[in-house]
């Protein structure tokens, strides 16, 4: 989806801004463009530093150590995975951007007739899928990095 998404430009000028202001300023880019974005996708480190930020009196401005906090930021879910470049981030309208579309039903085949399966208890299983992502509206995914 990254490679099909709409280059980070940020929509107002802001001095110095954190990794959460450049967030921010990725879902008014979005807003500006009539879209609804929805969601927000970071590398483990990016959210980590999103997670770390402190006010000047030293306490953390998103969490609290001592929850179990919400994966959230701006109202929006935020998805964490190292398929996400370091330093990277997605935000979309993911469910007006893409469509998964659904191939063919799951097929389990199970088989016993390799060489000495069936003697030894043995069974092979084979699970098949076949989805399709495509990307229709580039227009509501902006990627870019952070400063």
């Amino acid at each position: 989806m990254q490679t099909a998404a709409t280059a980070f430009v940020a929509p107002i000028v802001i001095a110095t801004p954190t990794p959460i202001d450049t967030l921010r300023l990725a879902i008014d880019q979005l807003e500006v463009a009539n879209y609804d974005p929805n969601g927000i996708v970071l590398h483990p480190n990016d959210w980590a530093k999103v997670e770390l930020t402190k006010e000047s009196t030293g306490g953390y401005i998103k969490s609290d150590p001592a929850l179990a906090n919400v994966r959230t930021l701006w109202g929006r879910g935020v998805v964490v995975t190292t398929a996400q470049t370091a330093g990277t981030f997605l935000v979309g309208d993911f469910q007006r951007a893409a469509t998964l579309y659904d191939r063919q039903d799951p097929t389990l085949d199970i088989a016993t007739q390799d060489q000495d399966d069936f003697l030894r208890n043995l069974l092979k299983l084979r699970m098949e899928l076949r989805l399709s992502l495509t990307v229709e509206l580039p227009g509501a995914l902006v990627t870019g990095e952070f400063a």
